[in-house]
């Protein structure tokens, strides 16, 4: 289960009641300052590499953030001189995104050039790390510990369908 907080204006607080106990960035909706800068991009499961690279590459740009304090198990995945823009953090076993702006739609609709994808990419993402959707997931498998020059070994991977919601990954032969 996950829930996606979309900072704004807010006639409710993150900061003293229930919510604050799983928001990723605690802050009453109306504090805000306008940042200009580039966008600061924490590894995290669901920021793949391209999208971090176009993100880093970004042209400066102004936003209206809200700020407020990072909850000590949350992590900024994007932010901008400092100010979290989207955090995540686990709760239970859901998971919570919050986005601290209410101007991320800019760039929908006024993207800078080379940079069309950033928001749809940025939701898309988010939400499927929300509903823990194996795109977004970690995947382990094992490898031989050493390879001699010129062995050949072949790794094959199957996925299997879904079983109690938990994809499985199968190591079918290393020969």
């Amino acid at each position: 289960c996950g829930l996606l907080l979309l900072n704004g204006s807010l006639p409710w607080s993150l900061q003293h009641d229930a919510m604050s106990k799983i928001a990723p960035v605690a802050t009453d909706g109306r504090r805000h300052k306008i940042i200009t800068g580039r966008w600061e991009v924490n590894p995290s499961e669901f920021i793949q590499s391209n999208l971090a690279k176009s993100l880093q590459q970004a042209p400066d740009f102004s936003m209206r953030v809200f700020t407020g304090d990072l909850n000590p198990e949350a992590q900024a995945i994007l932010s901008l001189k400092g100010h979290p823009i989207l955090a995540s953090v686990e709760a239970g076993q859901g998971r919570v995104v919050q986005i601290c702006t209410d101007e991320l739609w800019r760039w929908k609709f006024s993207p800078p050039p080379g940079h069309e994808r950033i928001y749809s990419d940025l939701l898309k993402l988010s939400l499927l790390w929300l509903q823990h959707h194996p795109e977004t997931e970690h995947r382990d498998f094992d490898l031989p510990s050493s390879i001699n020059t010129n062995e050949l070994i072949t790794i094959n991977l199957t996925t299997l369908p879904q079983q109690n919601g938990n994809l499985i990954w199968s190591k079918l032969d290393n020969s």
